[in-house]
């Protein structure tokens, strides 16, 4: 056999081994014919004279001057897989092995100086005596332990040689096994795993060579055999039948793709990122059992704040007349709502609609399909009219109407074709808001208010000393802190000129081009979550009853942080010959800013004027649809001591908030503590 004149350099120190176990000389010629896999090209089986050359052991003081060597190329040609496995590390090693017989050169060689400390530091054919390592004899060894039995010291060995094994068998991954040492990659998983031979990993998408559909998860490990987990080890695992998905809830590892269950959701071992669902990212968590045993694994970014407001950008996506675009989200287990947004960015004036919504367990939430029939909905919603933009809050309701549950859910959103021939196209972009509060609960909140004057007689300038909006306001905190929102920043703007002459007395309220989709518009340009209320002189004409408007809302809800968008805001009569002059025409237009601002924040009437549809009945002949009141079940129809009756009732006297409206109005992320 040829031997370059140069190899690899190797460790000062190794042990010679085949697969942790002990080979007498005889053995090791068919150890080698062993590896040759079918049909691989043959070289010359070397003779023991020639491993034994190879390794430099004949001529020390010549061939291998104080140094050691690899001398893997003949062994490398033939048997890479287990030439691999045998040049793992020390430190991965788990067990000792009686060995005898000559040293196993196709691993590595270590035969130069007089130095050593134990028997396993002078290869299979040597003992260390005195510090020296000296040809070894048969029945060196004192002890009664055989060739391949399991030993702590040289002499417990019949051979005189404890050695150190390799962590390895020769059971290859995806194959059954019952113990560590028995696969060639030094990991089996439990019989409730799997109970087959894998390995390690940092994101599932390393676990694809396994025959069966698996995961990459956290086991708690066994080490050293004593019987308790020592770490959680990251390796392949197999996944049970109809296992649940990344972010899906869960109560056992059992359940999940991964078989790791975490603060109640399936989750993974991630290496990035983009191995994680929409809204997660890769951090650091760590088994209950095992907490100073850390992992990387898919989460959500730490909440840093009793109560806090995560915007996750969701899909941009240039859309045709009918177009969708659909995006699943991961919800944290401390979330406790979630606004969905679309808005048209660019291109044609195509409108806005919500498709559908699903949740965790794939449950339709939301059918815009069935609203058109006016089927309701778990979540209600109902498209704005001019609608370049919309929001959907979630939940809406209580408990007992939609249990809202964290975990992955499936939004769609569409554009709504103009006519049977619409050819447009628009970009639209999506986002989620996600409100995430300790314990689920969110008790107190705040509302910031831009006020826009639009030609009603006061200026931003004068605002804050104007006795009759200063009382609107007060009136408006006052209805509003039963429900715990209390009013915070106030920011005055004037809107003059051309704008407050044409726009002053709103004269149409429905489509893109109304006087009521101009007047929200011209909140482009500011920032931040604050609901845009805007103070007209009134409404002109009243409905086929006689009724008067008296204020507008841009939606139920109402766009988050869109400013300049068709819908962005409340639009509430000012003039004192519309709602009353002095101070209870202060208070009737501070209980109708309350009122708007309910339907902004999520809010629908608890009791519509007309009576309910019947079944199969068109709310165009004057009914009112989903039997004409709210989803809240802590809320009467008829009731009218509620705020979100249909109508102002004794003045203004009507401003109960039941607890399920709070609860909804906090739940919006205009509303923050």
């Amino acid at each position: 056999m040829d031997h370059p004149d140069s190899r690899p350099e190797a460790p000062a120190m190794t042990e010679a081994r085949r697969d942790g176990w002990a080979l007498q000389p005889a053995a090791l010629v068919q150890a080698l014919d062993d590896d040759v896999a079918e049909g691989a090209p043959r070289v010359a089986r070397p003779s023991e004279e020639d491993l034994r050359h190879s390794a430099g052991c004949d001529h020390p003081s010549q061939d291998l001057p104080g140094e050691t060597r690899y001398v893997a190329p003949y062994l490398f040609r033939r048997a890479p897989r287990r030439a691999r496995r045998l040049a793992r590390l020390r430190d991965l090693v788990r067990m000792r092995l009686c060995l005898v017989g000559m040293a196993l050169s196709f691993v590595l060689a270590a035969c130069e100086g007089p130095e050593c400390e134990s028997s396993a530091d002078c290869g299979l054919d040597r003992r260390c005596v005195e510090g020296g390592c000296v040809v070894r004899s048969d029945g060196d060894g004192s002890g009664d332990a055989s060739v391949g039995g399991t030993c702590t010291d040289d002499r417990e060995c019949e051979s005189g040689a404890c050695v150190v094994s390799s962590d390895g068998g020769d059971t290859p991954v995806g194959d059954t096994c019952t113990d560590d040492r028995e696969c060639e990659s030094g990991a089996c998983l439990p019989p409730e795993a799997g109970g087959i031979c894998t390995h390690e990993c940092t994101s599932a998408d390393q676990c694809f060579d396994l025959a069966e559909e698996a995961g990459c998860g956290a086991l708690p490990w066994d080490d050293d055999g004593d019987g308790q987990p020592d770490r959680a080890r990251t390796v392949c695992v197999l996944s049970p039948a109809s296992p649940s998905r990344l972010g899906q809830p869960c109560a056992s590892d059992a359940e999940c793709d991964a078989r790791l269950c975490l603060d109640g959701q399936c989750t993974e071992v991630c290496a990035e990122a983009w191995h994680c669902a929409l809204g997660q990212t890769c951090v650091e968590r760590a088994l209950s059992s095992l907490p100073d045993s850390p992992f990387l694994a898919c989460g959500y970014p730490p909440r840093t704040a009793p109560v806090q407001l995560d915007t996750v950008p969701l899909e941009t996506q240039e859309l045709g007349a009918g177009g969708r675009l659909t995006a699943t989200l991961a919800l944290p287990p401390d979330a406790v709502s979630v606004t969905f947004q679309a808005v048209r960015v660019s291109g044609d004036a195509l409108p806005l609609t919500f498709v559908s919504l699903a949740d965790p367990s794939g449950t339709s939430l939301f059918d815009i399909e069935q609203v058109l029939m006016w089927h309701d909905q778990p979540i209600r919603w109902i498209p704005p009219d001019a609608s370049e933009s919309v929001t959907m809050l979630v939940p809406n309701t209580l408990p007992d109407r939609v249990a809202f549950t964290p975990g992955p859910h499936t939004i769609v959103t569409g554009t709504i074709p103009r006519d049977v021939d619409d050819t447009g196209r628009a970009t639209v972009r999506t986002e989620a808001l996600v409100l995430r509060a300790e314990g689920r609960r969110v008790d107190a909140a705040r509302l910031s208010l831009n006020v826009f004057l639009v030609g009603v007689g006061t200026t931003a300038a004068t605002a804050p000393s104007d006795t009759r909006l200063q009382t609107a306001l007060t009136r408006l905190g006052e209805i509003l802190a039963p429900a715990g929102i209390s009013l915070d920043a106030i920011r005055y703007y004037d809107v003059s000129g051309a704008d407050a002459a044409e726009l002053s007395i709103i004269e149409s309220t429905t489509g893109p081009d109304s006087d009521l989709a101009r007047l929200f518009r011209l909140s482009e340009g500011r920032d931040g979550r604050a609901l845009n209320l805007f103070l007209v002189r009134s409404f002109e004409g009243s409905d086929d009853d006689g009724f008067h408007a008296l204020g507008m809302a841009g939606g139920v809800p109402g766009p988050v942080a869109l400013h300049g968008v068709s819908g962005a805001g409340v639009a509430v009569s000012f003039d004192p010959a519309v709602v009353g002059a002095g101070t209870s025409g202060a208070n009737v237009v501070g209980h109708v800013m309350a009122h708007q601002v309910g339907h902004y924040l999520g809010l629908f009437h608890t009791t519509e004027r007309g009576t309910p549809c019947a079944p199969g009945q068109d709310p165009s002949t004057g009914c009112a649809p989903f039997g004409g009141e709210d989803v809240l079940s802590d809320t009467i129809r008829g009731d009218a001591s509620l705020l979100m009756h249909w109508s102002m009732v004794g003045g203004g006297s009507n401003t109960t908030l039941s607890e399920g409206q709070g609860q909804v109005m906090r739940w919006s992320p205009l509303t923050l503590p």
